[in-house]
């Protein structure tokens, strides 16, 4: 879900417009429908409708009320009433660069980026220098791999709005999305000493420093995240990641424990499994890997570690049938062609083995290296 941070000038346009907006008419306004409204979802929706159902022949109103009340149910991850919201309060009034972009966005997470992209150029044809539509092009465009046209929409934008943290953040992520996780960082960087508890990049920060190897760094901006937003399963389940790979066992399957609890995930189950299966305990890995698999019955890797598991434990043919099913999802997963091999060898088929062990290493020339970390061997 697109990252919802506003500069303050943007607030206080948005807040100056609102007000003017309720202050016509005999439309009172109703502090749960407004755009930055602290309300839950649904009472927002309710106030909203009831704004709509009162405001008679005023356009202007009606059409203000449908942007907000779709910007709820956008909010409610309800992006196919959110986009019909939208598109009516756009009928009435068309002239309103702020319904475009919330539309675009919808579209946005629904993955209809080329219709996200045409409603982010049309906000921008309304009001050229709108710097939340830039941005929000510019991050669909990364979407989409475009990052040349990504990175001139966020270099515009951050010409036009220095300290809009927002724009940092989202070039941060194009950065890490081509690999590029020093640039991330700086962004991120960037970003925070604007807002300094902006909790999405902390937590994307976090991330670029465990892909470039700073554990403890990432645990330090997960430490914060957490501190300011304690109930979001993700930023535990990160945490859990970074210990993970400074070998913290225990203390990652504390954190795995407390994103399950928040919000159970296919893969924070396969992660507390794989910190079950570096200290040998097979059985309780296999666990995990059992309902990683409940909740998501097509996931590669939970079958390809569920297999490993079993290997270990000495039961070939059940982990055979795993390292089957990964590659029924994924036949170019070369551990679980290699896990295959091992699996048949130690089972008596080593012509068969041999074979699997071959392909696997065609496809990844370390395969065996990295399988031996695993203590998988021929």
């Amino acid at each position: 879900m697109f990252a919802r941070v506003i500069c303050n000038a943007s607030v206080l346009l948005l807040a100056v417009t609102m007000a003017a907006l309720f202050a016509v008419g005999t439309v009172q306004a109703r502090e749960p429908c407004e755009r930055d409204s602290p309300a839950p979802a649904d009472q927002r929706i309710a106030e909203c409708t009831g704004v709509i159902s009162t405001a008679g022949d005023d356009k202007i109103v009606m059409a203000r009320a449908y942007n907000r009340r779709g910007f709820a149910y956008a909010d409610k991850h309800q992006y196919e009433t959110a986009i019909a919201d939208y598109t009516r309060s756009i009928e009435l009034d068309p002239t309103y660069p702020w319904t475009f972009t919330n539309r675009g966005n919808s579209y946005d997470s629904l993955r209809r980026y080329d219709l996200a992209i045409e409603d982010f150029n049309r906000a921008l044809s309304v009001e050229p220098g709108f710097v939340l539509a830039l941005v929000n092009r510019g991050r669909t465009y990364a979407w989409q791999g475009r990052f040349e046209n990504a990175f001139v929409d966020f270099d515009r934008a951050i010409t036009l709005a220095p300290e809009f943290a927002y724009a940092y953040y989202e070039r941060g992520n194009a950065f890490h999305s081509k690999g590029q996780f020093q640039r991330a960082i700086q962004d991120f960087n960037r970003a925070l000493q604007i807002a300094p508890n902006y909790v999405d990049a902390l937590d994307r920060r976090g991330i670029a420093y465990k892909n470039i190897e700073e554990y403890d760094r990432a645990i330090e901006d997960y430490d914060r995240a957490i501190s300011l937003q304690p109930k979001v399963s993700v930023y535990y389940y990160n945490r859990g990641n970074a210990r993970y790979f400074k070998n913290q066992f225990d203390l990652a399957i504390a954190d795995f424990n407390r994103s399950i609890e928040l919000g159970p995930s296919a893969r924070a189950f396969v992660q507390r499994g794989r910190c079950h299966y570096a200290v040998t305990r097979f059985r309780e890995a296999i666990a995990d890997y059992n309902e990683a698999l409940r909740l998501s019955p097509n996931y590669s890797i939970a079958y390809f570690n569920r297999g490993a598991a079993q290997l270990r434990l000495g039961e070939y043919e059940a982990a055979i049938f795993d390292f089957d099913a990964s590659l029924g999802v994924d036949p170019t997963y070369a551990y679980s062609l290699f896990g295959r091999g091992v699996a048949k060898r130690l089972g008596g088929f080593v012509a068969a083995g041999n074979d699997d062990i071959a392909a696997a290493k065609k496809l990844n020339a370390k395969v065996d290296q990295e399988m031996a970390e695993l203590k998988i061997r021929p």
